[in-house]
């Protein structure tokens, strides 16, 4: 049996609904550790802590720890009587491991939980420091190397040498529903991630150029979803045509306004669902003039006049930094795999400065309320889980 005391941080802020978080976190814990097929026997509330006990490998523990958002970081601990001298003996033979895999500074984390214990953690932390200093260690106060962790309740000691990072947030489940505008390429994905990393349940829509929405669903979309589901578990995927609007623009002159106003069809599409559905806001993977959609006078004209709030967490990212984290999630890949994007619409001519007014006018002329109420019609979803 492998033991493991999982910390977390943003949940302690949380006054009266604490015991709500926490109790969405063992849940979610729950869900990774049977998707990802880990033996999890049990998870016991352990003073701002929980104590999860598995029956498996470290690795597989950790890969379904790692997808729960919630976790700021997690030790494999060992149960040791509270007996100080039994402490300082596996304390010491921690100190011989670090030395021998050739490593010269190590760090101490104390936190005495049991304030009846007779040492105090300062007088603790002096013992140690004095054993590791014998065991040729130098102590490392910003505590980026090797480190020990003692924690003392009033039953038991658990003492841990490694210290696994979480992604910290808050559990899924506790921020509401929304609804991601979901693309072929690297950033929506990403903005998805961002928002389940805020306890948001995420649904998505996607508008293809597949002959049926039946041909889209087995396309790279359903990758990033099945991706994605890892960290919350299951999805619905809304599927629309792009054929609707291509017909419905053919021989339309809309002035360089062409990216803007499929946005605006786009939120138009996702604001009835989000209505519908009660997702209590759209998310998309805008990144302030990153194309020359996103400039601030283009968000602002095609999100006008939509009643539901737009997120855009990627807003203010560098590309190397979405880059990054669609490598560390799994989905830049995909992203890069050929698939005709509808919303890389290209126009030769952009407007990167539009207006209200001038999009409001495309929009009146080409009739696209009318297309938005009409499309609905074509929009299947589907469930992933």
């Amino acid at each position: 049996m492998e033991k493991v005391l999982v910390h977390y941080d943003e949940i302690f802020l949380k006054g009266n609904q604490r015991f709500f978080f926490e109790d969405r976190l063992i849940e979610n814990i729950r869900k990774s550790s049977e998707r990802q097929r880990v033996k999890l026997v049990s998870i016991e509330k352990k003073h701002s802590s929980l104590l999860c006990t598995f029956n498996d490998s470290h690795e597989k523990i950790s890969s379904a720890l790692k997808y729960v958002f919630g976790i700021k970081d997690f030790s494999y601990v060992e149960e040791v009587s509270k007996d100080f001298d039994k402490i300082m003996l596996k304390v010491r033979a921690l100190l011989g491991r670090i030395r021998k895999e050739g490593q010269t500074k190590v760090f101490f984390s104390i936190k005495r939980v049991d304030k009846s214990y007779p040492l105090s953690s300062e007088e603790m932390n002096r013992r140690f420091r004095e054993a590791a200093v014998q065991t040729a260690l130098q102590l490392d106060m910003e505590g980026r190397s090797a480190g020990i962790s003692v924690r003392i309740y009033p039953d038991v000691c658990y003492i841990s040498y490694e210290n696994i990072q979480g992604y910290g947030g808050l559990p899924v489940g506790t921020g509401g529903k929304v609804l991601v505008l979901l693309s072929g390429g690297i950033d929506s994905p990403v903005a998805a991630w961002e928002m389940m990393k805020r306890g948001c349940n995420v649904d998505f829509i996607h508008i293809h150029s597949f002959r049926t929405n039946e041909d889209a669903k087995k396309g790279k979309i359903a990758k990033f979803v099945d991706i994605l589901n890892n960290y919350q578990f299951k999805s619905r995927l809304y599927l629309l045509p792009y054929s609707n609007y291509d017909f419905h623009m053919l021989g339309k002159n809309t002035g360089g306004d062409d990216l803007v106003l499929f946005k605006h069809y786009l939120l138009g599409i996702a604001e009835k669902l989000a209505i519908k559905n009660a997702y209590g806001a759209i998310v998309n993977g805008d990144n302030l003039g990153q194309v020359a959609s996103q400039t601030i006078e283009n968000l602002r004209a095609a999100g006008n006049g939509i009643s539901v709030p737009i997120f855009r967490p990627l807003l203010t990212y560098n590309k190397e930094d979405i880059v990054k984290k669609a490598r560390e999630i799994g989905t830049y890949g995909i992203s890069l795999e050929d698939y005709k994007d509808c919303c890389s619409i290209v126009s030769k001519n952009p407007n990167t400065k539009t207006t209200i007014a001038k999009i409001s006018a495309s929009a009146d002329l080409t009739r696209v309320d009318e297309l938005i109420k009409s499309s609905m019609k074509e929009v299947s979803f589907y469930l992933f889980n």
